[in-house]
């Protein structure tokens, strides 16, 4: 495996990971029968904020793969004369 596949993967990990906390937290407060939130909208708004993040993670996060590795540019060749 090259450096950019590994870090990938550790971008995939961190994203799974995150969003399940995340779900796993949703489903603990719904299976105790308390409101997800809607009384205090800033927490709703984060975990919203947090999955969103968390499924660009695990897309692989190609803007960051891009910057971290940025692809190298052909030599340039010259004109014959």
């Amino acid at each position: 495996m090259k450096e950019k596949d590994i870090v990938t993967l550790v971008f995939r990990l961190i994203g799974l990971v995150g969003m399940v906390l995340v779900v796993r937290h949703w489903l603990r407060l719904w299976h105790s029968g308390a409101s997800v939130h809607f009384d205090e909208p800033v927490k709703l708004i984060v975990e919203v904020v947090l999955i969103a993040i968390g499924l660009y993670l695990l897309r692989g996060a190609p803007l960051l793969i891009r910057f971290a590795f940025p692809q190298e540019s052909p030599p340039a060749t010259t004109p014959k004369a």
